[in-house]
């Protein structure tokens, strides 16, 4: 494990465990700094994250598939005890009934992920 795996500690979540056909699935990925120094990181582009959601282990939509980043590498601090908070709207239409798994991760290297899961019914 990395020191910034040590140090940093992600989260994500939707904002309910199961929606229908016409609502909105909020997924929040939060960042935060557990250690007692600021934490750097580093991208290699302007894209900061990725949410990946799969259906019965097929990934059936990418919220960065068909979107341009800017190729200047960034970066971003967060002092001790801060964190910070990514958040991504998906419409349930477009995935349909179902129970899916949620991967998002920060485009850091090594990247740092999390995962949750929901249904739509």
């Amino acid at each position: 494990m990395s020191l910034l795996q040590q140090t940093a500690r992600v989260e994500i979540r939707t904002n309910r465990p199961v929606y229908t056909l016409d609502e909105r699935i909020t997924v929040t990925l939060t960042l935060a700094n557990e250690s007692a120094h600021a934490l750097r990181l580093g991208f290699e582009s302007a894209q900061r994250y990725d949410l990946l959601v799969f259906r019965a282990e097929r990934m059936v939509w990418r919220w960065s598939e068909n979107k341009l980043f800017a190729q200047v590498p960034g970066r971003l601090t967060l002092g001790p005890g801060d964190s910070r908070a990514f958040e991504q709207v998906i419409w349930a239409k477009s995935l349909g009934r179902g129970e899916y798994d949620v991967i998002a991760f920060l485009t850091t290297a090594p990247p740092l992920h999390g995962e949750t899961s929901f249904a739509i019914r």
